[in-house]
């Protein structure tokens, strides 16, 4: 009975206790418990990069600058930007106007990492006028000749890939009864996700606004310009025109695009001993050599 009383007596004070804390003190320490229990959920916020901030306000300099540069050549150059942009997908936010900054940029910080760094700071180097202008060069070019040229490596390869299998999906929808808009629908919604059904989705809302298919067709194949998507749109090009039916030719265009595909892995495949050479010759072996030949000559030394 002494035990309960105490017990009562204790629950009795903190209850009083608890009533007096203000407000904004029950909420502080509800938050901390929170925060004790979930870190993640309640102290996670952005991390600030202020590299990378610094970076993209230089490039949006350089980008509003070289919009007023009236130039022929340039626009001319800006122009090739645009299709290779096209090729690479139309990147989210990259524009000529911005992929030109961006070789600008980074001309620039190649610059000042040879002449600065390397021959100022580290003292590593001497300054040299040829090797400036290498940097220069290396840095101009590459935003476009490694950078978007390996993304547009990388979307060539997704989408021959997956031809052979969308071509069979539309020779089924075609052979079905459908007709090439209701096939080419089937295959926007039933499709595998990536760059081919993206594709197909830019051709069939050209079509639905109105654009005939053979121009659509075509402005696929100019956006790409990958010769086995080529032969395809050519071939339904040419079966639009003359009115025959789809189902053979489609069936015809992936059976070839198929044989094409396994030509090209046994090519692969017979590159790589070649491909080889380099890293046995230079890694394996000078290995081998030293251990089969350095303890005969440690011990022909140590005979003599």
């Amino acid at each position: 009975m002494v035990l309960l009383s105490i017990i009562l007596f204790v629950a009795a004070i903190i209850i009083v206790v608890y009533n007096l804390i203000p407000e904004k003190s029950k909420e502080v320490t509800l938050l901390k418990r929170i925060k004790k229990k979930i870190p993640k959920i309640v102290t996670t916020k952005k991390k600030k990069e202020p590299a990378k901030e610094y970076i993209n306000k230089f490039i949006d300099f350089l980008e509003r600058k070289s919009r007023k540069w009236n130039i022929k050549y340039l626009n001319e150059y800006k122009e090739n930007l645009i299709v290779q942009i096209q090729k690479a997908g139309n990147l989210q936010g990259i524009t000529p106007d911005r992929l030109f900054a961006m070789q600008l940029a980074a001309s620039i910080g190649c610059i000042i990492f040879y002449g600065f760094i390397l021959c100022w700071l580290l003292e590593a180097l001497d300054f040299n006028v040829v090797f400036a202008i290498i940097s220069l060069i290396v840095g101009f070019f590459y935003p476009t000749l490694i950078w978007l040229k390996g993304l547009i490596d990388k979307r060539t390869k997704t989408i021959l890939k997956a031809l052979p299998d969308v071509i069979d999906l539309l020779t089924l929808c075609v052979e079905a009864g459908l007709d090439f808009g209701a096939a080419l629908r089937k295959i926007v919604d039933k499709g595998r996700e990536g760059p081919l059904k993206e594709e197909f989705t830019k051709l069939e809302k050209e079509i639905s606004m109105g654009a005939s298919r053979i121009e659509a067709l075509r402005n696929m194949s100019r956006r790409n310009d990958i010769d086995d998507l080529n032969s395809f749109l050519i071939a339904i090009i040419q079966a639009v025109k003359m009115g025959t039916s789809m189902g053979a030719i489609l069936r015809t265009q992936a059976e070839q695009i198929r044989i094409k595909r396994s030509q090209r892995a046994e090519k692969i495949a017979a590159e790589a001993p070649i491909k080889m050479l380099a890293p046995l010759i230079i890694c394996i072996f000078p290995t081998v050599f030293i251990i089969l030949f350095v303890p005969i000559i440690m011990q022909v030394m140590g005979l003599k």
